[in-house]
């Protein structure tokens, strides 16, 4: 399957009328077919695909799914042979890949299994126009790539397990970060991002103004019409900083 054919699942508390309308009649399940009215569901905002709960656990989904499992910065200088750039940033959304952010805001993704290509994606290039490399190919040009795959299993900040998918994911990365105080921010390559405030345990993903989901010491939270308090200020301190 290539790259734009695949998905990016993410988990949704909500419809997201404000971002697509057409929900407001709910959704169809495109594994098993069934109709529904409420949520939660999961959905790739790129392809359009929906599945819900029931089917995407099949496939292995979770609230958890496309959103940041291990991050670290890294103690060592590892630069881009080719550029004079270094990486600032090491983490984990997806099993298959660990990515790099570098300095210049671009990312390498090092495939986890042998026999899959790694990548490099500049700032602002999309997958399908990134550098794909080969493992003689990725070690050439990043000799320190088998050190960061290491750091995988050893020093990481973990926020949840995960499990590989049936399907491979389409990749995602991350674009951007920024941290102010416990509050921290990541924006990743789908248009998404994920809002933290360490000291609470709140886990915000928004697409611009809408919050899809908010988890709270690592457990979805049906919030009805309102976020709780600690919540709201997770997402007015992101508001703020647009």
């Amino acid at each position: 399957m290539k790259a734009g054919d695949q998905c990016i699942f993410r988990y949704y508390e909500i419809l997201p009328l404000d971002l697509e309308p057409e929900y407001k009649m709910g959704y169809i399940c495109d594994m098993c077919s069934k109709d529904f009215l409420k949520t939660p569901f999961f959905h790739c905002a790129q392809s359009g695909r929906d599945l819900c709960m029931g089917c995407g656990e099949k496939l292995l989904l979770s609230p958890f799914s496309s959103l940041l499992s291990k991050i670290i910065v890294p103690n060592f200088i590892w630069k881009d042979s080719k550029k004079e750039i270094i990486v600032v940033l090491c983490y984990q959304i997806q099993f298959e890949y660990f990515g790099c952010h570098f300095s210049d805001g671009s990312n390498l993704l090092i495939a986890c299994e042998d026999g899959h290509p790694s990548f490099y994606i500049e700032l602002g290039v999309s997958v399908e126009k990134s550098i794909y490399l080969s493992k003689v190919e990725l070690l050439k040009r990043f000799p320190w790539a088998k050190n960061a795959l290491k750091m995988r299993e050893n020093g990481c900040v973990c926020f949840h397990q995960m499990t590989p998918t049936p399907d491979r994911s389409r990749p995602c990365f991350i674009n951007s970060f920024r941290q102010d105080g416990l509050f921290i921010e990541f924006r990743f390559s789908d248009g998404f991002s994920e809002i933290l405030h360490s000291g609470e345990g709140v886990l915000l993903v928004v697409k611009g103004s809408c919050v899809i989901s908010c988890l709270v010491m690592n457990s979805p939270l049906r919030w009805g019409k309102s976020l709780p308090k600690a919540a709201t200020s997770v997402l007015e301190w992101f508001q703020n900083g647009d």
